[in-house]
């Protein structure tokens, strides 16, 4: 739950969620800017010790972004898309960068592709077959959060450490 690539990935998986219900010309800007944003985000410089912090920034947003799915097709929302995705992408990419590995942005952009499987998936079953999979990522990012809080469990640090 602590990963590198993984919060950002969810991230990116649960962004492309809520496009599926966006008009084409939405979908295909929010994303490209999203990616535009991840890219140049992990150029930057973070000390590997805001991961942590990074961390949650990233399970808090992929949460906003689940509510997106559920509030679909509301007023102003392909404003507020738009808004989640250039920060998704900022935080994604920060989150990256303070691995300290830049190159793996080229893991995470592949799952901006889950749009193309998503929209067939809105147009063939409608918004639930959406809804199911974003309760799953919003119940992963809760406990994602959660695990911020909560002092060392067993399993969540190496054994000589306890």
């Amino acid at each position: 739950m602590t990963g590198e690539i993984l919060p950002a990935a969810l991230l990116c998986i649960s962004i492309t969620l809520a496009l599926a219900f966006a008009t084409r010309e939405t979908r295909w800007r929010a994303l490209s800017a999203m990616a535009f944003v991840m890219t140049g985000a992990t150029l930057l410089t973070i000390p590997k010790i805001w991961q942590v912090y990074l961390n949650f920034i990233c399970w808090f947003h992929l949460v906003l972004s689940s509510i997106a799915v559920y509030r679909a097709n509301r007023p102003l929302y392909v404003w507020l898309i738009h808004m989640f995705c250039l920060s998704a992408g900022f935080w994604s990419g920060v989150e990256i960068a303070a691995s300290g590995h830049a190159k793996n942005v080229l893991w995470v952009l592949p799952f901006l592709l889950v749009v193309l499987p998503a929209v067939w998936v809105l147009k063939k079953w409608g918004s639930l077959a959406l809804k199911v999979p974003t309760s799953w990522l919003l119940a992963s990012a809760l406990l994602g959060m959660a695990l911020h809080f909560v002092p060392v469990t067993i399993g969540n640090m190496p054994d000589h450490m306890e």
